[in-house]
């Protein structure tokens, strides 16, 4: 969505079409199954209450419908030539509410509709996946996800990501600036030397570049995580900012 709107008029539609024959050209030469992917459509070219649409998404809604009437021909500003004939790509969408997008985009014959909800088996295996390299046993994810029943994947993830950051402040607010291996060394100067090591003991002394944080998971701590964002979730909605 965001490669949706440029400055300059035209831009995003262009790119548009060149991704997609570059997809095709891919699609031939390599002998492999390609597609364009366009996610969250609707933030870029959605009809929102007292919005206005620009040109850019005119043209974007506008190529996209050429492109569903004739994939095989496909123009980025070359002289017309009656033979360029390209393969067929498939395009992909996603949207969260595609009743802002222009309504003939969304015809029987060039748009196939999907509504996906993952089902509750889905979501026990999606977010079992993300902590799998973490001590939680499958039971305990299942009871992580039958606490919070009405919660999204997208939860899980906040979720998640939620652990890492308690782990890193509680870690940073026990930080005395000391490091296996540096005692006796001077410390460096200034915030960079302090994060240097703050960052060599959040990874247990090592530094290799890409090393993950170590972060200790226990079901009580998912549940009290858990429980902190369904109240910031109720928060939000009962002061409704956007309201």
């Amino acid at each position: 969505a965001g490669e949706l709107e440029d400055e300059i008029a035209g831009r995003p539609a262009k790119l548009i079409r060149e991704r997609y024959r570059k997809a095709a050209d891919m699609s031939k030469a390599r002998g492999v199954l390609t597609c364009l992917v366009i996610n969250d459509l609707d933030a870029g070219v959605g009809n929102f209450r007292e919005t206005q649409n620009t040109v850019n998404s005119q043209m974007v809604v506008g190529t996209l419908m050429n492109l569903c009437d004739d994939p095989k021909r496909v123009s980025v500003g070359q002289d017309w030539r009656g033979k360029d004939v390209i393969r067929r790509v498939p395009i992909i969408i996603t949207a969260n509410d595609l009743n802002t997008i222009y309504a003939p985009l969304l015809r029987d014959g060039r748009m196939e509709k999907y509504n996906w909800k993952p089902s509750r088996k889905d979501i026990f295996e999606m977010v079992y996946t993300m902590f799998r390299d973490d001590d939680v046993s499958p039971e305990e994810v299942q009871y992580v996800i039958d606490s919070f029943p009405n919660q999204g994947l997208d939860f899980f993830g906040a979720l998640k990501a939620r652990m890492a950051d308690s782990e890193v402040r509680m870690r940073m607010e026990a930080y005395d600036g000391k490091v296996e291996g540096y005692e006796g060394t001077p410390l460096p100067k200034g915030p960079p030397g302090y994060l240097r090591l703050l960052m060599k003991d959040l990874r247990d002394g090592e530094n290799r570049e890409g090393d993950s944080i170590k972060i200790e998971v226990s079901l009580e701590k998912l549940l009290e995580e858990g429980k902190s964002l369904a109240q910031e979730q109720e928060y939000v909605n009962q002061i409704r900012l956007a309201g």
